[in-house]
């Protein structure tokens, strides 16, 4: 038995080293390890987010709350899948972002999202019921955009759109209400500051710290959710979801304006084309040859025309009037 002493040591150790590397591996995985079905949703949330929400911040914020909201564990069978379901008696949340109804004790609905949102977005979401949520992704990603867009614009007071996009993400999952409060309470605080979320309006929330669901509170399930998204799981979808190669767009023609000189006054039309001479030409009328129209009015000068150079018909005769009748005598 004594020589089996050194084997046995070795087993043991073998096994606390498998425990410790396979924790390690599992903690690598969260940050760096992205569910294959996250792709097959990729195309549908660029072209919904680019048409509805064009303006958050970072488009990866999407796919790490997909992930955050659908995945118990990163290889469940319904992490990422439009089927993912979270139901209880008082609470059902449907899709990949578990849009949420929820009924008080006696049974009284609480809030149902997604008949607010059909609501008050007729247009975008008239189609979109409980009835077939699940098999809709293209209602999932466009409600879960749109209801994020509403918070983001409530919270404008906050000056970095990154901090604004945490606490936009805290209202998703517990209601802009509440984050409204808790920045207040933090602002009162003298040592908080309501523009900054971690280590400020975060410590301030004005949640329930009773425990809801096991041991977790209301207050810890929004805090972890802030920070899961933003602290562990969105630099993976930076590096490997939305890069720079799909935000590429076609270059842009500089605009060249169009040159006005300034010796040309303002209400002066500008020629469409460059004229041929300076001065429009005038036409020559011959001493017996009469106008064949009507000569263009001058509005400035009064002009006489006769017919012939008959200086005896003239009503003034100057100087040079007498010399030409002279030699015409």
């Amino acid at each position: 038995m004594n020589d089996l002493r050194p084997y046995r040591l070795m087993f043991i150790t073998l096994i606390i080293a498998g425990l410790f590397f396979s924790t390690r591996t599992y903690a690598q995985n969260v940050k760096t390890y992205i569910p294959p079905k996250a792709f097959e949703h990729k195309d549908l949330i660029k072209k919904e987010l680019d048409k509805h929400f064009p303006s958050m911040p970072d488009y990866n914020y999407f796919p790490a709350l997909g992930e955050q909201e659908s995945c118990i564990s990163l290889k469940h069978s319904k992490c990422w899948t439009t089927f993912s379901e979270l139901k209880t008696s008082r609470e059902q949340g449907v899709g990949i972002f578990q849009i949420t109804r929820a009924w008080s004790k006696d049974g009284n609905l609480r809030f149902d999202t997604l008949k607010d949102l059909r609501d008050k977005y007729k247009s975008d979401l008239s189609e979109m019921s409980w009835d077939n949520i699940k098999t809709r992704p293209d209602l999932q990603v466009r409600s879960a955009i749109l209801l994020l867009r509403d918070n983001y614009v409530s919270l404008y007071a906050i000056e970095d759109k990154m901090v604004r996009l945490q606490m936009t993400d805290s209202a998703y999952n517990g209601g802009l209400r509440d984050v409204q409060k808790s920045r207040r309470a933090c602002g009162l605080s003298s040592n908080c500051d309501p523009q900054i979320w971690f280590d400020n309006v975060e410590k301030y929330s004005v949640k329930s710290d009773k425990p809801l669901y096991g041991n977790r509170s209301a207050k810890f399930i929004n805090n972890e959710h802030v920070y899961y998204i933003f602290k562990i799981r969105i630099d993976k979808y930076r590096k490997h979801y939305f890069t720079d190669k799909d935000f590429v767009t076609a270059p842009v023609k500089p605009h060249v304006p169009v040159h006005i000189p300034t010796s040309v006054p303002i209400s002066t039309p500008i020629p469409t084309k460059e004229p041929t001479s300076t001065q429009t030409p005038v036409p020559t009328i011959t001493a017996t040859q009469a106008p064949t129209s009507k000569p263009t009015t001058v509005p400035t000068a009064s002009v006489t025309i006769v017919d012939t150079l008959d200086t005896a018909k003239m009503p003034d005769c100057n100087l040079f009037c007498k010399i030409r009748r002279f030699f015409n005598a």
